[in-house]
């Protein structure tokens, strides 16, 4: 199925004087083009009126999936007489022929049907010995009179064996060299779903060619020739490094322990991390233009769309008392996501077929291939890239995610901001990127920085941002549940591609494989944040609880809400309960929400204003915090109030994704309002954030 017309833009976030390139693929011959700052809903867009505003000329631009090797820079060609040696473990047989060591569809080494094929020109060997997923095996093919295929696996309860031909056969050749899958003359396609270890070349006469180590530089595109004859070679499209290779045995779970044990790579026949569209047009943000979320809205007669893109401060002009922090970390962990069509109650929530629930867009993407962090491989291991240098279709205002029934993630954020603006609060979008790369400094001149509804993700540099911020005396407004839950971090080189690791205690969609939870992009180790001591509690006094995919529930005040240290918080609210609906599942406490808990992290001094409390029965899971605290936590949401002490901001956490989805019901005049107004008004007046 073809879109009318869809893109990406290829800067995420940009600074007023900086350019934003968009890629745009349509059907049409042709697309007109206008530049708007985004609300909630598409009917609110605003046009910006700019000098990209018009009518450009249309093109397909086609998706190609798959991670590969290739040479970083042509090769002199290689002898004919060469030994091709490696190690493969591949993770699923599948019937299709895939490329593992080649120069063309008729030149290498291939997989098909779970057997070994060489192919030389019109020569061909095909090994007898059965691979099995996920087990290693040593390849060599010796080109000559005869040309030999080993096939040996490295579990002696297999059998090994070999077979010979004395017909012509013609040895690979530098151009077109790949790892994973063969150049077509277009592209590289059929590439392989499995790991390979220790590729090397060498000449029956005159010695070594190339000897690959992929355990040197895996937080690099770069794989290293250690003989230096046949040239270093670049991975395309992100396969997985730092990943176990054949020598592993259990006694290191770090690569950087020991290297030896992580000299392979995983590669995917479905890894995506750039599209690699040519630029259709691009627009360079005048010097005093606003911060805040702008899409280029693109149109054709058949059909629509609008490609996001964010908008930095810029220097050199006055800051408003607020910075709003988009968790675009979180949006992409959960762009193109659709790990939830397979649930078994997904058409009893959303009332009708997955194929009807969700949108034509993300049928598309899906009909593509494409996955989220939270989807698997066809290999059945997890995806543990995300990029933004592809269409990610559900990224769009508008968006309600059939499953819970309403916003989520920058559709969810959209409201926050539009609810700013109607309060007639100004606001400064800044991004968990921005964080990433700056640090504290990106946020200095705030007094407070409010967070979206699901920040779930988010990096060291982030944490360390945000703690540095209210040490310093800035107030904090986390907005949301979830949040600040998992680990990710970004390539030194490419900023583009986030890796996220769920580590080997990762949710109910995948976990990482043994062996396999450190990032290669910075040697971290992935998974929960609290496993590393970094529980949200520790700043934001509550974490991650349960969910629920249920109606919500109301918050009920405490009595520590009446002090009068804290009851400012509720000026202008009648009654014990916070009731507001909500459309994100009806209440303010709802889909995912967080509590309090000493045993993680939560201050002292921590004051719990409001309850919400869930039956176990309509919940998903517990979390069982137990394990680390030595008592089951209730199963509950807190909204909770940090007072600022010494040079400290204060903090403000709401304990619920469904918070932020009160702000505009009844025209935004509701108690869910009211209290975040309250708040903001407070935090901003207090003064010294980050100053």
């Amino acid at each position: 199925m073809d879109l009318p017309i869809t893109g990406y833009a290829k800067q995420l976030s940009v600074a007023p004087g900086e350019t934003v390139e968009f890629a745009v693929s349509t059907v049409a011959s042709g697309f007109d083009a206008r530049l708007v700052k985004l609300h909630r809903d598409p009917a609110l867009f605003e046009p910006v009126g700019s000098d990209v505003d018009g009518r450009y000329p249309g093109m397909v631009q086609p998706i190609r999936m798959g991670s590969h090797a290739m040479l970083a820079r042509p090769s002199v060609d290689w002898p004919t007489d060469l030994v091709l040696s490696l190690h493969l473990c591949p993770t699923i047989v599948r019937s299709e022929r895939q490329g593992v060591l080649t120069s063309g569809p008729d030149h290498g080494l291939f997989v098909e049907a779970g057997r070994i094929v060489a192919r030389g020109g019109s020569a061909e060997l095909r090994s007898d010995v059965a691979l099995q997923p996920n087990h290693w095996y040593r390849i060599v093919l010796s080109v000559g009179r005869p040309t030999r295929l080993e096939v040996t696996p490295l579990d002696d309860r297999e059998t090994g064996g070999s077979v010979e031909t004395a017909a012509d056969f013609e040895a690979i050749r530098a151009e077109g060299f790949r790892l994973s899958g063969w150049w077509d003359g277009e592209a590289t396609v059929n590439c392989l779903d499995g790991k390979i270890a220790r590729p090397a070349i060498r000449s029956g006469t005159l010695g070594p060619v190339a000897q690959w180590d992929m355990s040197w530089h895996v937080e690099t595109a770069r794989i290293v020739d250690v003989v230096g004859g046949g040239g270093e070679l670049r991975l395309v499209q992100h396969p997985r490094r730092a990943v176990t290779g054949p020598a592993w045995d259990g006694t290191a779970h770090d690569p950087r322990q020991q290297p030896s044990h992580y000299d392979a790579t995983a590669f995917h026949s479905d890894d995506l991390t750039d599209a690699g569209w040519a630029t259709t047009l691009s627009w360079k943000v005048p010097a005093t233009f606003a911060s805040g979320v702008y899409a280029l809205e693109i149109s054709t007669a058949d059909g629509s769309d609008h490609l996001p893109f964010l908008v930095a401060p810029g220097s050199g002009r006055a800051k408003p008392r607020c910075a709003f922090l988009a968790p675009t970390f979180s949006y992409l962990a959960y762009g193109n996501e659709r790990h939830w069509w397979h649930m078994p109650d997904v058409e009893a929530r959303t009332g009708k077929p997955v194929e009807q629930s969700v949108t034509p867009a993300e049928l598309w993407a899906a009909g593509h291939g494409m996955l989220s962090p939270y989807d698997r491989h066809r290999d059945g291991t997890g995806c543990t890239h995300a990029s933004w240098l592809h269409p990610i279709v559900n990224f769009r205002a508008g968006y309600r995610h059939p499953y819970i029934g309403g916003p989520h993630q920058l559709s969810a954020d959209l409201m926050i901001l539009d609810w700013l603006e109607g309060i007639g609060e100004p606001v400064d979008v800044v991004t968990d990127h921005d964080l990433h790369v700056r640090g504290a400094e990106a946020l200095q001149g705030y007094a407070v920085v409010m967070t979206g509804s699901h920040p779930e993700y988010v990096s060291a540099a982030v944490l360390d941002a945000l703690d540095a911020f209210n040490r310093r005396g800035g107030g904090l407004m986390y907005l949301g549940g979830n949040g600040f839950y998992g680990a990710v971090s970004t390539y030194p080189n490419e900023p583009h591609v986030m890796e996220l690791r769920r580590g080997h205690s990762g949710g109910s969609h995948w976990k990482s494989p043994a062996g396999e939870a450190h990032h290669a992009s910075t040697g971290e180790l992935g998974g929960k944040w609290k496993l590393r001591d970094r529980s949200a509690h520790r700043l934001f006094g509550v974490g991650t609880a349960s969910v629920t995919f249920n109606r919500g529930s109301p918050y009920l005040r405490t009595a520590a809400s009446r002090d009068p240290a804290c009851a400012w918080v509720f000026d202008g609210v009648e009654g014990d309960a916070i009731d507001t609906e909500s459309c994100v599942l009806g209440q303010p406490a709802g889909f995912e929400y967080d509590r309090m808990e000493r045993g993680l992290g939560t201050p002292a001094d921590s004051i719990c204003l409001a309850v919400a409390r869930f039956d176990p029965p309509v919940t998903e899971y517990l979390l069982d915090d137990w394990r680390w605290t030595g008592s089951l936590g209730e199963n509950r949401a807190d909204l909770v109030l940090i007072p600022g002490h010494g040079r400290r901001g204060d903090v403000f956490s709401v304990g619920s994704v469904a918070w932020t989805g009160c702000l505009l019901t009844d025209g935004g005049n509701n108690k869910v309002a009211t209290i975040t107004r309250n708040v903001l008004r407070r935090f901003a007046g207090r003064g010294g954030g980050g100053g």
